[in-house]
């Protein structure tokens, strides 16, 4: 239905003003605006069940949310053995860090609820055993400050609407920016050799995408702060600003630049 309204209001376009291109355009694009608008208001009733269930989809509230553990098309031999690691530790454990554990985490071998709480783990928060509450107890203090309790970073409602999802998605944002540009690729980096290669475009969905920023944060963790006390992580913050103030006086005065060691450690988390 969408396609035959969308053919007419070219046909229509062309017919009106065939001999003035640049206005055909302009024309077409406002006609198009108009047609989508009405589309979302479903003034077109041919469309409603359509638009009924794509909101049924996305309404869907699975208290798992764990999904068939279909491999990509782009990697059909992709064989995870095992089961999700989440240990009883208050800190993160390096069984919950491994390869293999971030491809359950891309592959939905495990539910939104255990990736959101390996993620806290990682960035500080503490649970306390009795009570089952979450703390900033060791977070960084900007995230803490930020984020005083644990954010969810999934959406474990898979209700997308904008009143429900958005705390999800900006508490999604906010940790994909902590990452540094050399460590966006960790995906690639070290699950490719696993034989990860990635999903196709009509593959993805928001659970997917948000699953893969979060194993793609747990690796650049691994790799740059596991182990790392926040003593260390804030000393190297302060080098890489020296080296950041010295290069720019270099800059200036036409010359090379300087790279401090561990600057990799560096991101608005802390």
């Amino acid at each position: 239905v969408t396609k035959v309204h969308f053919c007419t209001v070219l046909v229509w376009c062309l017919l009106v003003e065939p001999t003035q291109g640049p206005k055909q355009v302009k024309m077409l694009v406002k006609l198009t605006g108009i047609l989508l608008a009405l589309e979302s208001a479903q003034c077109f009733s041919p469309l409603s069940p359509i638009l009924r269930h794509t909101r049924s989809r996305l309404s869907r509230n699975s208290e798992s949310s764990v999904e068939p553990s279909a491999n990509p098309i782009s990697s059909p031999g992709l064989k995870v053995e095992g089961d999700f690691v989440l240990t009883d530790s208050a800190a993160p454990a390096a069984e919950e860090l491994t390869n293999a554990n971030c491809l359950r985490i891309i592959l939905s071998m495990c539910t939104d609820e255990q990736v959101n709480q390996l993620v806290w783990k990682c960035l500080g928060y503490r649970r306390d055993l009795e009570s089952g509450e979450w703390a900033a107890a060791e977070c960084f203090p900007k995230w803490a400050e930020r984020f005083p309790t644990p954010p969810d970073f999934i959406g474990v409602t898979r209700i997308y609407a904008k009143e429900i999802d958005q705390p999800c998605m900006k508490a999604n944002q906010a940790l994909v920016r902590t990452v540094p540009m050399e460590h966006k690729q960790s995906i690639r980096t070290h699950l490719r050799p696993e034989g990860f290669n990635g999903f196709k475009l009509d593959e993805l969905t928001p659970n997917k995408t948000r699953r893969a920023q979060c194993a793609n944060w747990l690796l650049y963790y691994r790799e740059e702060l596991f182990g790392v006390s926040l003593e260390e992580l804030q000393r190297r913050k302060a080098m890489s600003k020296e080296v950041e103030e010295a290069n720019l006086k270099l800059r200036m005065e036409g010359k090379s630049i300087k790279r401090a060691a561990g600057e990799d450690a560096g991101g608005d988390i802390r």
